[in-house]
């Protein structure tokens, strides 16, 4: 056979942009009529790493200048499952303490020899049965700056593909069409360069420095020389071993061009700090992370078969997501969250003072001084509420919760039956309600059906120091499970059951709805009953000036909330939990009533509509803090929703838009004495007309004929100047 033409790779140094594919040179090298079976060559004489800690400690191997870090050590060890459970300190490995040393660790470790214990011959299978290892393929965790996040994924991707490197064929042993495609690992960030100077560079810098990798090259190359074919080819911007169909490289988060790719080894640089906006194309954080995940799937089934077929030692498709936090809702946080349940998930979250051991908390004390919630976030790891809050200041809206509110009604929540359809509708009923007509209230709404709650507050107003109050909050939640399908929203209960009873029982001057389900609640309360009169109500659209000034009056103090029920949120936790790990660092028994607020802030239950329900004065809160701006928008918070908030930006807008309406010379609840129906106020409004507020209804009278009246009671409906623009 002749000698091919070696021109198998265009220019390494190209443009990340213009990367040789590799699936072209395998195709050239057939074309050139070499069989694919001379990429298959004699390895006997390399010498394979049995476990992850010969792999970081031994100089033949990654030949680091330090050992890692404790808590890098005990990442390593669970992700990889390199040690014996039996004959090493289980309990010690599963949270190493702060302030242990490498040595310390590693004396408390029987590692495995290439997935058999070497002292007591037990294998990865045995340590399954027990329960105590698993054949983890992901590792989240949320950690401070300068904790060694980027070195440790370093560290865990050079071991991985070495473990990939001892399969005479990985494309055959996970089960791929053909022997000759191609496995990649992708590493990325927010941008190219960004993926480049971080992940890449840790890779490809311990690469460069292992002698076991340079011994490896040195060896494929000889080989190459020796066959006539290329073996191993690397650039700036790839690294691709020819004869075993290994590829990697680095790509912004582009979650159009990250698909399609079958993958072993993937990690997301600082997944905390990527937008979570889902229009997004680039950067977008959920569909980077999804995009990267589906491309794993065909490895990981092809892992499981092999471990059904007795091989135990088989890696597996691997997700790497270690990342500081941008906020409590980010990605790297919802991802820890996530994998608390899921112990194919490794998972930790740690300050940098616990993370790296050359970092001592005091050595921060002037940064924390300066700025408490960044030196927080960003060593401490424990964000704010939400990135690019609308509202920015936690302290300011927190110190409006008042503890003296009290409701003045009680709801109880409930599930109907449909006898016609068979299904399930959410709903609720008031109680109990006070009797009180004398102080004026909104009622305002977002009638959420199936995704969004129903949401209400009551709210009045006090003249005396001129802020808004709101009384009570009401959110009936949708459910929505994969076995009963999707319970809605019921409304002809909610309106028989909550709003007629509301409107019945106090002063209710307007009520007030987005333009979302609400045309039949409005119309039927703009008719009076026997048991109420009608009830002045509207739709109407917040517009971008209605929520800057409900913001300022928030910030100015013009507001009051209920206050949160702590009691519920801070029940114990269990010590394994992301919540137990965050509020021992917090030290929460010295903390200030403000600090505990903001903490129980983070830990609603979202998932779990039963219990959210059972919390309103705390997801009002939570809106408040996490609804963000985007623009000259306010837009949802991440995996929240916000209703509870626009009704709140309603309330503000109507009722500092007609204090007149809502003065009230009493205190909320309590009848006043000597106020009656000859005690009333006089509004201007836009046009001819006025408007004068009892406490029995509004008597409208046109400013040039006083005579002309209508009777107390009967309000005048549908008014295009009542509602001020």
């Amino acid at each position: 056979m002749p000698k091919p033409k070696l021109n198998l790779i265009a220019d390494p140094n190209k443009p990340i942009l213009d990367l040789p594919d590799p699936e072209d040179m395998v195709r050239q090298a057939i074309d050139a009529d070499l069989d694919a079976s001379i990429f298959s060559i004699d390895e006997s004489e390399i010498e394979w790493c049995p476990n992850i800690v010969e792999w970081v400690t031994e100089p033949k191997f990654l030949t680091a200048a330090n050992p890692p870090f404790p808590k890098q050590m005990q990442w390593m060890l669970q992700l990889f499952e390199d040690y014996c459970p039996d004959c090493s300190d289980y309990e010690y490995i599963q949270d190493v303490p702060v302030g242990s040393n490498f040595d310390e660790l590693i004396d408390r470790v029987q590692p495995l020899e290439f997935g058999v214990c070497p002292k007591c011959g037990k294998t990865r299978f045995d340590f399954q049965k027990d329960g105590k290892f698993h054949f983890p393929y992901e590792v989240n965790v949320c950690a401070g700056m300068r904790s060694g996040k980027t070195a440790c994924a370093g560290m865990i991707s050079t071991y991985h593909t070495h473990k990939f490197l001892q399969l005479p064929t990985p494309a055959k042993a996970f089960g791929l069409l053909t022997d000759k495609q191609t496995l990649y690992g992708t590493f990325t960030a927010t941008t190219a360069g960004q993926a480049e100077q971080t992940l890449w560079k840790a890779f490809k810098d311990l690469m460069d420095g292992s002698s076991w990798y340079q011994s490896y090259i040195k060896f494929l190359n000889d080989k190459a020389t020796r066959a006539g074919v290329e073996l191993y080819r690397e650039g700036d911007t790839f690294v691709y071993f020819v004869g075993k169909r290994i590829y990697l490289t680095f790509a912004p988060a582009d979650m159009k061009k990250l698909r399609g790719r079958t993958r072993f080894l993937c990690g997301i640089d600082e997944a905390g700090w990527m937008d979570d906006n889902p229009k997004r194309i680039t950067a977008n954080a959920d569909e980077t992370y999804e995009a990267l995940i589906k491309s794993l799937r065909t490895v990981r089934s092809g892992a499981e078969e092999q471990r059904r077929r007795g091989n135990f030692n088989t890696p597996d498709g691997l997700m790497l997501n270690i990342s500081s936090p941008c906020s409590a809702t980010d990605k790297i946080m919802r991802l820890v969250e996530e994998s608390i349940k899921d112990p194919r998930r490794v998972w930790d979250h740690v300050s940098t003072w616990e993370a790296n051991p050359t970092i001592k908390e005091e050595d921060l004390a002037s940064e924390k001084r300066a700025n408490y919630v960044t030196w927080l976030r960003d060593y401490g790891a424990i964000p704010p509420m939400a990135h690019n809050p609308f509202i920015s200041s936690e302290q300011s809206v927190i110190k409006l919760a008042q503890k003296e509110i009290v409701s003045p009604a009680t709801i109880q929540y409930s599930i109907k039956k449909d006898d016609a359809s068979e299904g399930s509708y959410v709903t609720g009923r008031i109680v109990s309600c006070i009797r009180d007509k004398g102080t004026p209230r909104i009622l305002t709404m977002d009638a959420g059906e199936t995704y969004c709650s129903y949401s209400m507050t009551l709210s009045h107003y006090e003249k005396e120091v001129d802020r808004a109050l709101c009384d009570m909050v009401i959110e009936i939640i949708p459910r929505e499970d994969d076995l009963t399908g999707n319970w809605p929203v019921h409304f002809p209960s909610v309106y028989d059951d909550i709003i007629e009873r509301i409107c019945e029982e106090l002063n209710i001057i307007h009520v007030v709805t987005d333009r979302w389900n609400s045309t039949h609640m409005i119309q039927s309360l703009r008719m009076s009953t026997l048991k109420r009169r009608a009830v002045e109500a509207e739709k109407y659209t917040l517009k971008w000036a209605d929520f800057v000034n409900f913001r300022a009056r928030i910030m100015q103090g013009n507001w009051r909330f209920p206050y949160p029920e702590l009691s519920i949120l801070e029940k114990p936790t269990l010590d394994i939990s992301i919540v137990a790990k965050r509020r021992k660092r917090m030290n929460l028994d010295e903390a200030t009533e403000i600090q505990r607020i903001a903490e129980a802030m983070k830990d609603p239950p979202l998932s779990d509509p039963d219990s959210l329900q059972k919390v309103p004065n705390a997801h009002l809160h939570r809106q408040l803090l996490t609804v963000k701006e985007v623009g000259r928008k306010v837009i949802k918070p991440t995996n929240d929703q916000d209703d509870i908030f626009r009704c709140l930006a309603l309330a503000d807008r109507y009722i500092f838009n007609n204090k007149e309406l809502y003065e009230y010379d009493g205190v909320a609840g309590q009848k006043v004495v000597g106020r009656g129906n000859k005690a009333v106020a006089t509004i201007s409004r836009a046009g001819r007309k006025s408007f004068r507020a009892a406490s029995g209804g509004v008597t409208i009278r046109r400013s040039s004929n006083s005579s002309l009246k209508r009777q107390p009671g009967v309000r005048k409906t549908n008014s295009g100047n009542f509602f001020p623009h």
